[in-house]
């Protein structure tokens, strides 16, 4: 992939999201970070943030065509690779349905992990910061939490960032209402 720009680069550097879409050898710093998907055999997807909340809300507008309380049809990733034809930086690989699919897919898992982690008792939420772990203790109960199981390490990215349009994923999926507020116990 040719280089982006370093205008562009500096801007969006510091707001990128890497998946694997569906195939190379996963890099170290993307399985530690959770944020790599399924890795037999494609090619590497950038996703800045801007395209990551246009999916979102494509998805968003279309919730209405969701399965059920499972995903979307094929022909909405399709409709939503045009739909991001918009938010295309030159240089960087043009997203297709099957990528916008694989991504879909990693941000519901996300979200879901999200949600889960928030029902537990003690943990919170932050619109800002994410799972916002401070302090000796609770970083011994989120490294204890996220190596429990796969699932659970799904919320991993999200140590001390938000989720993008967390509050559009939860009009997408209202089975997975997500505690927040002022109130809400902070631990630290």
């Amino acid at each position: 992939m040719p280089p982006i720009p370093q205008s562009i680069h500096s801007q969006i550097s510091h707001r990128s999201w890497t998946i694997i879409c569906i195939g190379q050898n996963v890099p170290q710093d993307a399985a530690e970070d959770g944020i790599a998907e399924n890795p037999q055999d494609a090619t590497k997807c950038h996703w800045q943030v801007v395209e990551v909340e246009a999916l979102i809300r494509y998805f968003h507008q279309h919730k209405a065509k969701k399965e059920g309380s499972s995903s979307f049809k094929d022909i909405l990733f399709t409709g939503a690779a045009k739909h991001l034809q918009a938010f295309h930086i030159a240089g960087s690989k043009r997203k297709e349905g099957k990528h916008v699919k694989t991504k879909w897919n990693l941000l519901k898992v996300q979200y879901i992990a999200i949600a889960k982690y928030c029902h537990k008792s003690s943990f919170s939420w932050d619109d800002v910061c994410g799972a916002n772990i401070q302090g000796k203790e609770a970083k011994k109960v989120w490294k204890e939490y996220i190596s429990q199981n796969q699932s659970n390490a799904a919320v991993k990215p999200f140590k001390k960032k938000s989720f993008p349009l967390l509050n559009l994923m939860e009009e997408i999926y209202p089975e997975e209402v997500i505690a927040r507020g002022e109130n809400v116990f902070h631990p630290g």
